[in-house]
Order: C-alpha cells, then sequence, then structure tokens
C-alpha cells in the first residue's frame, strides 16, 4: 500500500539473521518494494561467542542472512561486538576475518572495529559474568579481560581511534562532499 502511495519511498528495520532465513521470500519481496537495508545484530563470528550471549543462532546463520540481503538488493548494516571481556584473540581473528570476507568495510560500520561489550544490570548476561566487569564513576561498566594480549590489543585500538578518528572522520566528509559537488557538476554540465 505504501507502495502504491509513493514507490520513492524507501525504508529500513532491524531484525534478526533467523527470521530473514525464516521470512526470505517476504525480504526478497521487500527489497522490490523500497527496503533499502535491514540492520542485524550478528556479534560475532564465534560459536563460543554466541552461546555465551544466547543469541541462539549460528555463524552459518548469520551468513546466510547476509546472502539473502545481497541476492535482494537489501544492504546488510551488521553489528559486532569485537571486544567483550571473556573474549580470546581467536574469537576478534574470527570477526576480523568475518568483516572482510562480507565486505562488510563501508565507513558507517567502523565501530565494528572497536565495540565492546557494555552489559546492562539486571541482564541474564550480566548475571552469568558480572564479575569480570568493574563499574565506573558513571555506571558504565568496564570489561576486566580474562586475556591481556585482548587488553592491549583493545587499548591500542583505543588510543588510535581516540587519536586519529576526527581527522578520518573529517577526511572521509570532506571527500564525500567534494564527490557529490562534483557529480552535481556533472549532472548541470549534462543538462
Amino acid at each position: 500500500m505504501l507502495y502504491e502511495f509513493n514507490a520513492s519511498i524507501t525504508f529500513n528495520f532491524q531484525t534478526r539473521s533467523d527470521q530473514v532465513i525464516r521470512y526470505a521470500d517476504l525480504i526478497r519481496e521487500m527489497g522490490k518494494l523500497g527496503c533499502i537495508s535491514i540492520n542485524l545484530g550478528v556479534e560475532s563470528d564465534s560459536e563460543e561467542v554466541l552461546r555465551r550471549y544466547n543469541k541462539q543462532v549460528d555463524r552459518v546463520t548469520n551468513r546466510k542472512a547476509i546472502e539473502v540481503l545481497r541476492t535482494s538488493d537489501i544492504e546488510a548494516i551488521v553489528y559486532i561486538i569485537m571486544f567483550e571481556a571473556l573474549e580470546s584473540l581467536e574469537d576478534i581473528g574470527k570477526n576480523y576475518a568475518f568483516i572482510k570476507e562480507n565486505e562488510l568495510t563501508s565507513f558507517e560500520l567502523t565501530n565494528n572495529l572497536y565495540g565492546c561489550m557494555r552489559p546492562f544490570y539486571g541482564t541474564e548476561y550480566h548475571k552469568t559474568y558480572g564479575k569480570y566487569y568493574e563499574k565506573n564513576i558513571h555506571g558504565v561498566a568496564q570489561p576486566l579481560f580474562r586475556d591481556h594480549r585482548v587488553k592491549s590489543l583493545y587499548d591500542c585500538i583505543v588510543e588510535f581511534r581516540n587519536d586519529y578518528e576526527d581527522r578520518i572522520n573529517y577526511s572521509v566528509i570532506n571527500a564525500k562532499q567534494m564527490y557529490n559537488q562534483h557529480k552535481d557538476e556533472d549532472i548541470k554540465t549534462k543538462n
């Protein structure tokens, strides 16, 4: 009905990977009717981590969901929790490989490179794993990394982000503006 009203209206929403698989035919139809992206909380490409998060999906399901979206011309906006108190370097390596293999490297998804689990008090995860987090003065749970190598990597990435992210963002925004300006000029020249 919305499409009949105005075919240029686009939309996006968030769902689970298993729901994308379950309703693949409907998802494909949505792609034809203006759905431009779907957000998926994949969280990890490690089966062990997915079990710990109680995601009730596996890495195969997450990959299939991304493929359904791609074949439906719908962008997959995937969220990863790269760092967690119990994470291993092997888990992080799996996540980086997953991002690369699935070409989830757009500028908008850079937070996946340093996303960190911050469990809410009272959640099942916090009840089970809260001892691996400490509360800071603002009430935010800070991870007490079990693996010192993960802590070193996290600290390095946070330092890099703090030192360079503003400059990188500024450069990307400027590049996008210059691209759009040239694109607009090309359109005017052709008309």
